[in-house]
C-alpha cells in the first residue's frame, strides 16, 4: 500500500480536498476527467481508482511522487 509521507505534500501532489474531507486526485484521460487516487480523511493511505483507462497515468504519478519522497510503500500487516 502506498502511504503519503507527510500530509503537507498532498497539495503539491495535486490532490484537492472534497466536501467530505477526503483528498482526491483527478486527471483528464481520453478527454474526460477521471479519479485516479483517493486519500480518505484521517488517513495517509493512498487508494487508487480501478480501471485500465488510468493505469499508465497512475504509474507515472507513482513514479514521480516516489522520486520526490512524497510516498512510500508499506506492507499490509
Amino acid at each position: 500500500m502506498f502511504i503519503i509521507t507527510d500530509e503537507k505534500y498532498l497539495k503539491e501532489m495535486g490532490f484537492k480536498k472534497n466536501e467530505d474531507g477526503d483528498y482526491i486526485y483527478k486527471s483528464v484521460i481520453n478527454g474526460s476527467m477521471k479519479k485516479l487516487f483517493t486519500v480518505y480523511a484521517g488517513s495517509l493511505c493512498m487508494r487508487y481508482g480501478k480501471g485500465t483507462y488510468a493505469s499508465t497515468e497512475q504509474l507515472k504519478c507513482i513514479y514521480n511522487w516516489t522520486k520526490k519522497d512524497y510516498i512510500k510503500w508499506e506492507e499490509l500487516k
